[in-house]
C-alpha cells in the first residue's frame, strides 16, 4: 500500500467529503501512523521488518559507524543479532555462524583487568561481545584481524514523501491495513479535540491488541498466518 492509498482509505474511514484536511496535515498524520506501527513492530514482531547484511569489521577498531557508506549505508533503528563468519558468503556447513553475546546499554565493555578476569576468558573462548549505540557498533575487545560479521537489524523507516512511497518501507504488508486504522484513529481523535498524547495512546492500544492476536495465531502450536481484519 502506498501513501496515496493510505490517505484515501483513512478519509473513507472518517466519511470525509471534499478536502477538509490540508494536504500537509494528511502527510503528517500518515507519517505518524506509519512510524507508530513501525516502532511497535520493531520490538514486538521484528522478524516482519528486519534486514540481514554482511560487513567486514576492520582490525583493531574500537567501533565503526554502521550507517556509513562503507558498511550498511542505511539508518539503523535496532540491531537484533550479530555473529561472525569465516568468509564473506552465505551461511553454510563450512561457513558457520557464531552468534556473539551483546553488552547491556549500561555496560562500558571494559577490558579484562587481570589475566584471571573471567570476562577475558569468555572473550577468548566465544569471541568479542557487541554493543550498538548512537550509530556506532562496538566489538569488545576489538578483533586483531578483519572480521566478517552477519548482522540482523531493523533499518530506519523510510519517510512517506511521495504519493507512491510504500508503507513500512515496503515490508510487513500484512500490517499495512493497520497503519490505515491508526491514521484514522489519530485523525478522529484530533477532530474530537483530544490531546496529542491521548490520540497516540488510543492508536497504540489498537496496535497492541492486533499484535496480540497475530502472535497467538502464529505461535508454534497454531502457525496461522496473521491477516489484518481492516
Amino acid at each position: 500500500m502506498t501513501k496515496d492509498e493510505l490517505i484515501s482509505l483513512a478519509k473513507d474511514y472518517l466519511d470525509e467529503r471534499g478536502d477538509f484536511w490540508p494536504t500537509a496535515s494528511l502527510t503528517r498524520f500518515a507519517n505518524q501512523a506509519n512510524r507508530i506501527v513501525w516502532n511497535r513492530l520493531a520490538y514486538h514482531d521484528a522478524g516482519s521488518v528486519q534486514s540481514v547484511s554482511r560487513i567486514t569489521y576492520p582490525a583493531d577498531s574500537e567501533s565503526i559507524d554502521l550507517t556509513s557508506a562503507s558498511y550498511l549505508n542505511v539508518g539503523v533503528h535496532r540491531v537484533l543479532n550479530v555473529g561472525t563468519l569465516v568468509s564473506d558468503a552465505p551461511v553454510t556447513s563450512s561457513n558457520r555462524l557464531r552468534v556473539l553475546s551483546s553488552l547491556s546499554r549500561g555496560d562500558d565493555g571494559s577490558y579484562a583487568a587481570t589475566p584471571n578476569d573471567p570476562l577475558d576468558g569468555v572473550s577468548q573462548q566465544h569471541g568479542p561481545r557487541w554493543k550498538y549505540h548512537n550509530k556506532q557498533l562496538y566489538l569488545v575487545p576489538p578483533p586483531t584481524k578483519a572480521t566478517v560479521l552477519r548482522l540482523v537489524y531493523v533499518p530506519s523507516l523510510t519517510t512517506l514523501s511521495s504519493g507512491s512511497t510504500s508503507l513500512l518501507s515496503g515490508t510487513a504488508e500484512k500490517y499495512h491495513d493497520l497503519v490505515v486504522s491508526v491514521m484514522a484513529t489519530l485523525m478522529q481523535s484530533k477532530e474530537r479535540g483530544a490531546a496529542g498524547s491521548e490520540a497516540t495512546r488510543a492508536a497504540t492500544a489498537l496496535i497492541d491488541a492486533e499484535l496480540k492476536i497475530a502472535h497467538m495465531g502464529e505461535s508454534d502450536g497454531m502457525q496461522v498466518e496473521y491477516s489484518s481484519p481492516y
